[in-house]
């Protein structure tokens, strides 16, 4: 049937603009946790937990904003109803991340709460490589050293914000 392939491949389409809004925003809250000296992140929980679920809303929004205008300046025409889907979809993948870090950062202590998120997202990010890896056909080893790259990329970006940043 060509409307259940059709189907799929809309869902799947879905699905990427999800995790693509998820690792996106994955990457900029650990980079912004990573940037806060320790005496600036908040110790009130409801604080910590707003400020995560803002940024992850706020990207996204800014996002399908950008989108939206983009549309509307190069084709005149705003977003059709497949694209909003994709906005939805990438909203709920922003969203997804803010659910993820939120149960961890109210039972850690307020002193390890940040790093706690740091390796949750961190994790998140490195078994993103390692399925990415396994999807391209690599085996386990091999998938195992790209996700050990996509960290440790992710780590040299970082260290090198820091070092610039200081």
């Amino acid at each position: 049937m060509p409307g259940s392939s059709q189907s799929a491949s809309l869902r799947g389409d879905l699905w990427q603009e999800g995790l693509t809004m998820a690792l996106y925003v994955s990457v900029v809250i650990l980079t912004a946790l990573v940037a806060l000296p320790q005496q600036d992140e908040p110790s009130d929980d409801v604080v910590a937990v707003s400020a995560v679920w803002g940024g992850a809303a706020a990207l996204a929004v800014a996002h399908v904003f950008a989108f939206g205008l983009a549309a509307r300046v190069v084709h005149g025409v705003r977003p059709a109803a497949a694209e909003r889907r994709v906005a939805l979809a990438q909203l709920a993948g922003a969203l997804a991340v803010a659910a993820l870090v939120t149960p961890p950062m109210l039972v850690a202590s307020t002193e390890r709460r940040f790093d706690l998120v740091l390796w949750l997202l961190a994790a998140f990010v490195t078994a993103s490589g390692y399925l990415a890896a396994r999807r391209s056909g690599a085996t386990p080893l091999r998938a195992l050293l790209a996700a050990s790259g996509v960290l440790l990329i992710g780590a040299v970006v970082e260290a090198l914000k820091l070092l610039l940043q200081y």
